[in-house]
């Protein structure tokens, strides 16, 4: 890469772990000191973050860095948006999912909220984030001489940047995180369904109920790509995939895949 270029950074900002990614070189980001409140829970510290970041000037520079941040679906709201062929225009789909996210119950006062469909006839996301936090954010990147590129939560990466398995009829996304389970069924032209599943006590029960609900209204499904926010030494392939799934095949994907 030129120096002239921008620096590609990926950080990743969970409640329990978070890291920054230089191409191959993945640092963790030190654990909050301290517990947060119920309230501050779904907004991530920027501490470690600012920390890391000082650190990696001070040993070289970032050369102007373009970042991309990941975060949580705790930090969002999210819905998905059934195909309407006669919107055609962002602005469009910006009102449509605000009608989504009414009809629901979801207020988004003192939310910055994107809509978006990537393919016809099937699902499209809308989901918003923290306006006050955004804005700390984007003053601690751009303090740092440095370009904030895009936030997003991980079912928006996930749902923009997912690439189907051509040798397979259906695919499930499944996203473990803290406080959920998430599971994006997709096919090769694009988003089927979205599903949650909370995580109360033991991850695996909540991973049997998630995939054998899956199980029993998505039966094309021959492939799983399982991503988790958990360090990649704790990563594995959880046993409810096959337990509930039977003959399909899974993968393992990295914290940085949509990077």
């Amino acid at each position: 890469m030129s120096r002239l270029w921008p620096e590609p950074l990926s950080v990743g900002l969970f409640e329990s772990h978070g890291w920054l990614a230089r191409g191959k070189q993945v640092i963790a980001l030190p654990a909050p000191s301290s517990s947060p409140s119920a309230a501050q829970s779904a907004v991530p510290d920027l501490t470690a973050l600012a920390k890391v970041l000082d650190e990696q000037i001070a040993n070289g520079g970032l050369r102007k860095g373009r970042v991309s941040v990941l975060v949580g679906d705790a930090t969002a709201r999210i819905i998905t948006l059934p195909w309407q062929p006669d919107l055609t225009k962002p602005a469009e789909w910006q009102t449509y999912a605000q009608a989504r996210f009414d009809a629901a119950g979801i207020a988004l006062d003192g939310y910055l909220m994107h809509a978006e469909f990537t393919a016809p006839d099937r699902l499209g996301l809308a989901y918003a984030l923290p306006a006050t936090w955004l804005a700390q954010l984007n003053e601690l990147i751009t303090a740092k001489g440095l370009k904030l590129w895009e936030v997003l939560p991980v079912s928006a990466a996930a749902y923009y940047r997912h690439r189907t398995v051509r040798q397979s009829k259906q695919t499930v996304v499944l996203l473990e995180q803290a406080d959920r389970l998430c599971a994006l069924v997709v096919d090769r032209r694009g988003l089927v369904k979205r599903e949650a599943e909370p995580v109360t006590g033991n991850a695996e029960q909540a991973h049997r109920r998630l995939l054998t609900r899956l199980a029993a209204t998505s039966p094309e499904i021959t492939h799983v790509q399982y991503w988790s926010h958990k360090p990649a030494e704790q990563t594995k392939l959880p046993e409810a995939i096959q337990a509930t799934l039977g003959e399909v095949t899974a993968s393992v994907l990295t914290h940085t895949v949509w990077s």
